[in-house]
């Protein structure tokens, strides 16, 4: 009698729903003297994927399939396939190939697809500019895609350091961060998300604000345009700051092609918001 046939799975990551042939998770060959005619799959975890047969039925998993004594013809094997289940999750499949002295291999081949995660995108960070502090303050940051494991990764001026405290993933689409910005210093700052296979999303920019600077950049964003206003802080409005307000208020109106309001909200004699409202929308800095 021949010897009976060998197989091997093949391992893949793919993203959640997509359709694999059989025929790609498995590598075989036959025994000398023999001919492989057919495979049967014996065990499917059940973590959100499932295989569909030739006319598209889904499979239950834990079962052996086969429609002839050979299992299922070895020319059938491209028409089954294995959809992928959530993102996060694996699935492995246990397959055997037979040949024509019904022997079949042993051990059972192994294929295991993990389905990844989808790309972290990232927006933009909140609040900007962010002010220098030496206490510790919270940064949110907002995009999609955010799952548990994923970790921050900050370029700063003269350097870049990936986080250095625990992150929050407060959902999908919010991340807080809790650290320290004065060991590092002002200016401009980039954040990336960086998922747990590594993938990193693009960049987000912010600023770190130093308490002593004499200015501030807020950026503002209406009609698809976004300006950054620059103003000079003051214990009091004085003409220059007025100036600079009224200039970006101008500008603010021409980007949405209607009327600006500016509201200067004092606390204590210092200037804490500079508000611009179109109406019911605010536009604050």
């Amino acid at each position: 009698m021949a010897n009976p046939p060998t197989a091997s799975g093949i391992n893949k990551t793919v993203p959640s729903g997509t359709s694999i042939p059989l025929s790609q998770l498995i590598t075989y060959s036959p025994g000398a003297g023999s001919t492989v005619v057919g495979f049967d799959f014996n065990q499917v975890t059940s973590n959100g994927g499932y295989i569909t047969d030739n006319f598209g039925n889904i499979l239950s998993s834990n079962n052996i399939y086969g429609n002839t004594t050979y299992g299922i013809p070895i020319n059938e094997l491209s028409e089954y396939h294995f959809i992928a289940g959530p993102a996060g999750t694996s699935d492995t499949i246990h397959f055997n190939v037979d040949d024509a002295d019904t022997q079949y291999s042993s051990p059972a081949a192994v294929a295991i697809v993990t389905i990844a995660a989808p790309e972290p995108t990232l927006s933009y960070v909140s609040p900007n500019p962010v002010p220098e502090s030496n206490s510790e303050q919270t940064i949110k940051l907002y995009g999609s895609n955010f799952v548990s494991g994923d970790s921050l990764y900050f370029t700063y001026p003269g350097g870049s350091t990936n986080n250095l405290n625990p992150i929050s993933v407060v959902s999908s689409t919010e991340i807080d961060y809790n650290y320290f910005n004065d060991q590092n210093g002002s200016g401009s700052w980039t954040v990336q998300v960086k998922s747990p296979d590594g993938t990193l999303s693009d960049a987000a920019s912010f600023q770190v604000a130093t308490a002593t600077s004499p200015y501030f950049i807020v950026p503002e964003t209406s009609g698809g345009i976004t300006i950054d206003l620059e103003f000079v802080k003051a214990d009091q409005p004085t003409a220059s700051f007025e100036a600079d307000v009224e200039n970006a208020a101008k500008m603010l109106a021409t980007a949405i092609h209607n009327q600006i309001t500016v509201n200067i909200i004092m606390l204590h004699r210092e200037v804490v918001w500079v508000v611009f409202s179109q109406f019911r929308s605010a536009f604050c800095c």
